[in-house]
């Protein structure tokens, strides 16, 4: 995308040079993940940066509804669930809001490799991908608050709403994670949505991405791919980490175009 185009866009290529002019010199939030208060008047200014820019880019280019219900009779699908998730994921990677907060982290990411004295242009881009993810999710955990639907009816809100409301669930979160990181960059084969249900529930209660990293050796050749969990819901998670395996009932994997594979 062109930088003629990017500064035309609503949002504007100033309010991103602010944010990265504002988040970029702060440490991760992932080694003190605890946030400092659920209540939004505390600790936080009246609107952010980051909301007040959302704002204005989904006033003039953001058309789509503001969210999707499933009916009653259909809400315990998980096809239909999945499917206005997975829609949202594949056409937001290619916004152009998306694509300059996808831009904007990663030069915060580039800031927080040379303050820990790495060189962004020569890093193995394994290290590269590590730091993005790490930036993502301290973004999404400082900017997004986590609400729960209203009335019990599955609701689906795209990126720049997310951001805008400050607010939103597990879908949301996971909606904003994956276009951003596709938007990084990362091969959508490696942008994954894992479903589960905890003990305690009678179905599918979480959604959460996890990403993946490829390692290589010393040769530059692909080597295994290290999954990273992104689970921004709960305050105390940090970077990469997920539920116990032994409280999760039953577990799915989608991709971003819905083929599943059943993990237990």
């Amino acid at each position: 995308m062109s930088l003629g185009l990017l500064k035309n866009v609503a949002l504007g290529l100033g309010s991103f040079l602010a944010i990265v002019e504002e988040f970029g010199g702060k440490k991760s939030a992932s080694r003190n993940p605890k946030r400092a208060s659920q209540n939004p008047t505390e600790n936080q200014p009246a609107i952010s940066t980051v909301q007040r820019a959302a704002l204005e880019y989904i006033k003039k280019h953001d058309l789509t509804v503001t969210k999707k219900s499933i009916s009653d009779d259909a809400k315990h699908n998980l096809n239909e669930r999945m499917h206005y998730i997975l829609d949202l994921i594949r056409r937001y990677s290619t916004d152009a809001y998306v694509y300059e907060l996808a831009s904007a982290l990663i030069k915060i990411a580039d800031i927080r490799m040379r303050n820990d004295g790495f060189n962004p242009a020569a890093a193995p881009m394994s290290k590269q991908e590590e730091y993005r993810l790490e930036v993502l999710f301290d973004f999404t955990k400082e900017n997004v608050r986590y609400v729960h639907d209203i009335g019990g009816v599955d609701t689906f809100q795209s990126p720049p709403r997310t951001i805008a409301y400050g607010r939103g669930d597990c879908d949301d979160m996971a909606i904003l994670i994956m276009a951003v990181a596709i938007a990084m960059g990362f091969e959508r084969a490696r942008v994954l949505a894992k479903v589960i249900q905890t003990q305690g529930n009678p179905d599918y209660n979480h959604i959460y991405p996890i990403i993946g990293v490829r390692e290589s050796n010393s040769m530059g050749s692909r080597q295994k791919v290290v999954w990273y969990p992104l689970d921004c819901t709960i305050d105390w998670f940090s970077f990469g980490q997920e539920a116990n395996n032994n409280i999760i009932l039953k577990a799915i994997v989608y991709d971003v175009d819905g083929k599943k594979t059943i993990l237990k």
